[in-house]
């Protein structure tokens, strides 16, 4: 007996590659949901660093003349700076593309630069309290946003569902308190083991103090090993605590426990999804940054021919060549590099004052060229003046709107990363999801029987009690089913 060929007709890759889920990515950062909320987030966070800078730092605080300080700050209070880093001095095009392919590194770094300047050795109480100020209000603004940006793109990839900013709002309200807890909760952890530390710090004043300190200081070596472990993993696991929360709608606990468990007993998956889920981005954003920073520049190129029609000058009188070409500024580590001398000190008159080298386009500027320029900022018209920051208001806003992209690119792949993490950690299948059920607004009412044995509505009887939604089953309860 001869069998019949098999036809067939229909290849499921999602089942055949489940990491081509990282690709989605792409098209779910692009819908309008994900980009409003991005955009939201995106300009909301400056504000808490804004506000927390306006307390803590003042012209006589020792924080002024900093300018590794300075530097962060910048990039701190503008919603877009730290996603378009200034490319290199050198211009071949292995040197551009590395540059710019980044992506969600950039993302990356600028959430772990707010939590990085607790830990800075240079302490000091203004440092501590700014950047715990504005590290706080950043994980507030995240851990909603986040929620919510994540549980869209959670929907579209195991449900092929689209949710409204509505229902993303709602999700998120209901469990901002539990993202911000899955976070919390290892940082606190870690404080409460510095405390013993800092106690043994402040003994070690004295040099008696100094001998017991040496002599303790393995068990602080012990201590700082399990710091570091934590901090370690919560470096790596904040995106997945976010998305575990999103995905099965449980506590911090839960969240902490299943992105920790997905870092440290999956690492090379990890790993393998993390460079997947960079190079992808790096091609995004090469395009998307290319795509912003050439409609700036063909814009003020095209409006230069009618501008320069009476006046050669008048294009440059409205538009700065470096505003336009986007002189960025570095993340912290290149512009402490590039800085020259940080806090260099120099005596005069018997006063130290710290002198930092400018590093930004804009304020490499003399002191004699910085006062023209106030000068000839003051002999403009209000009206001329007033165009040209108009202009440099909406090109920042079309870079802002650029780094909206890429932040809601970088929460829908932190989304897509667990999905694959879950899989592999918990043969959970991608098309699993915590959805609370709906409450049953529409039920028959109760019937009774009239005198002919018909049924009828009984207008007396309560009506039914409506459902609660009610958590996901855990382990035990699926297998008990």
């Amino acid at each position: 007996m001869v069998d019949s060929p098999v036809t067939v007709n229909k290849l499921s890759w999602r089942d055949l590659l489940p990491c081509l889920v990282i690709f989605r990515a792409l098209p779910a950062s692009l819908t309008l949901p994900v980009l409003a909320l991005s955009l939201f987030a995106v300009v909301a966070t400056p504000i808490g660093w804004i506000v927390a800078e306006s307390l803590l730092v003042s012209e006589t605080s020792e924080l002024a003349g900093d300018a590794a300080f300075q530097a962060v700050a910048e990039l701190n209070r503008s919603p877009w700076k730290a996603a378009y880093p200034r490319e290199a001095a050198d211009d071949s095009l292995l040197t551009i593309l590395g540059h710019q392919l980044r992506g969600v590194e950039l993302v990356f770094n600028t959430a772990v630069r707010s939590i990085e300047g607790i830990f800075s050795l240079e302490t000091g109480v203004r440092r501590f309290l700014y950047f715990l100020g504005g590290g706080m209000w950043t994980l507030l603004i995240w851990a909603f946003f986040g929620c919510a940006i994540t549980r869209t793109a959670l929907m579209r990839f195991t449900r092929d569902e689209s949710i409204g900013i509505d229902d993303a709002f709602a999700y998120a309200s209901e469990k901002m308190l539990s993202c911000i807890g899955g976070i919390a909760i290892p940082l606190l952890g870690v404080f409460g083991m510095a405390i013993p530390i800092a106690a043994l710090g402040f003994i070690m004043t004295s040099n008696l103090g100094a001998a017991i300190g040496g002599l303790l200081w393995v068990v602080v070596l012990c201590l700082s090993l399990t710091m570091t472990f934590i901090l370690l993993g919560l470096m790596f696991a904040w995106p997945l605590i976010i998305s575990a929360i999103s995905c099965e709608g449980q506590d911090s606990f839960d969240g902490m426990s299943r992105a920790f468990a997905y870092v440290f007993q999956r690492p090379l998956h990890y790993l393998i999804y993390a460079l997947i889920a960079v190079a992808f981005s790096g091609v995004c954003w090469l395009v998307a940054s290319a795509l912003i920073g050439g409609t700036i520049q063909t814009a003020h190129w095209a409006a230069s021919w009618g501008m320069n029609s009476f006046d050669s000058t008048r294009a440059e009188k409205l538009s700065d060549p470096a505003e336009i070409n986007l002189a960025q500024t570095l993340p912290l580590a290149e512009k402490a590099d590039e800085v020259e001398d940080v806090t260099r000190n120099e005596t005069r008159g018997g006063r130290k004052i710290g002198i930092a080298r400018p590093d930004t386009d804009s304020d490499l500027i003399s002191e004699n060229t910085d006062s023209q320029s106030q000068t000839n900022a003051l002999s403009q018209p209000a009206s001329l003046a007033f165009g040209k920051r108009m202009m440099r208001f909406w090109n920042n806003f079309a870079r802002t709107l650029g780094a909206a992209f890429l932040y809601g690119l970088f929460w829908c792949l932190s989304a897509a990363v667990y999905l694959l993490l879950r899989k592999d950690l918990d043969a959970t299948e991608m098309d699993e999801i915590y959805l609370a059920e709906d409450r049953r607004s529409y039920e028959l009412p109760p019937l009774k029987d009239d005198a002919s044995g018909v049924p009828q509505v009984d207008e007396n009887a309560e009506l039914p009690a409506q459902v609660e939604p009610h958590e996901p089953p855990t382990e035990d309860r699926k297998d008990e089913t």
